[in-house]
């Protein structure tokens, strides 16, 4: 079904969101 797909990519986008989320700012205060 095409809603199952929608919610696996959302699952994804949000676990990859939250890695980003959770590396950025020591990478960015870092860099500054």
């Amino acid at each position: 079904m095409v809603i199952d797909r929608i919610f696996l990519w959302m699952f994804i986008i949000v676990c990859l969101l939250g890695t980003v989320g959770l590396f950025l700012p020591p990478w960015l205060a870092g860099m500054i």
